[in-house]
């Protein structure tokens, strides 16, 4: 007869943590320490909250943010050797290039989507391009497998955590709400779906509301539905158009 041993709840907690990469069974007061251990093995300063967490695929995990690449930029002398810039179909491409003071050498690649997108929002999106190449490349050279915070973004179905009444402070590290609320930025995934759309109603003789920035994310939802709505509708009106002109005549009866 075959036993199944029962693993002790530390054991079961350092197994998820460890092996699953999922934080969330730390309690808050473990969750500071482990804050405070990856920060002192990397030699960065936990009160610049160098980190972040977020839920990815049901499990949370710590995120770097600008100020963890930045401090291993400086620590580690990690310096960007070169830059290759691409188009690939409606794709910018950055390929860094980086060294550190060994003489160790890595490279990696930051990508953003530019369809639809002209003047100070294709800057912005150029610029994020390059910024995801040179920290992905910093936290490569570093020996970090993390997401930087320049990807959390794009990541579908991520989130960040809510803090609960029991987080003791720093225990969950977030970002602020009020920041969330508003669309400020070019590159944000939802202006861009609002610019292509934007695109696509041009394309077929539909005006379309002139926003602009910095704009609630809840009214340019509520306008991108509606234009949505309206971009269907003309184009199941073009599409009848269409087979009524390709209809063949009927002959007409004796």
């Amino acid at each position: 007869m075959t036993q199944t041993l029962a693993k002790p709840d530390g054991a079961q907690v350092l197994e998820s943590v460890i092996i699953q990469g999922d934080l969330s069974k730390l309690s808050p007061a473990q969750r500071v320490e482990y804050y405070g251990k990856v920060c002192e093995s990397l030699q960065l300063n936990p009160f610049t909250s160098p980190f972040e967490y977020i839920v990815l695929n049901g499990k949370l995990r710590l995120y770097a943010k600008k100020d963890a690449t930045d401090q291993l930029r400086n620590l580690r002398g990690v310096s960007i050797t070169g830059l290759e810039r691409s188009v690939v179909g409606d794709l910018y491409v950055v390929v860094a290039h980086a060294r550190d003071t060994t003489g160790r050498e890595d490279s990696d690649m930051g990508a953003v989507t530019i369809a639809g997108l002209k003047g100070e929002a294709l800057a912005n999106a150029m610029l994020k391009a390059v910024t995801k190449a040179k920290r992905r490349v910093t936290l490569s050279l570093c020996g970090l497998g993390m997401t930087d915070e320049s990807e959390v973004e794009s990541i579908p179905g991520a989130y960040y955590p809510e803090p609960s009444p029991n987080d003791v402070p720093a225990a969950l590290p977030t970002r602020e709400r009020d920041v969330d609320d508003m669309v400020t930025r070019g590159d944000d995934k939802n202006w861009q779906q609002w610019l292509g759309g934007v695109v696509q109603a041009d394309q077929i003789g539909l005006p379309a509301p002139q926003l602009k920035l910095p704009i609630e994310r809840s009214e340019l939802r509520r306008h991108g539905k509606m234009l949505a709505g309206a971009i269907a509708e003309r184009q199941a009106q073009l599409d009848r158009d269409a087979a009524e002109e390709t209809e063949p005549e009927q002959a007409p009866a004796y």
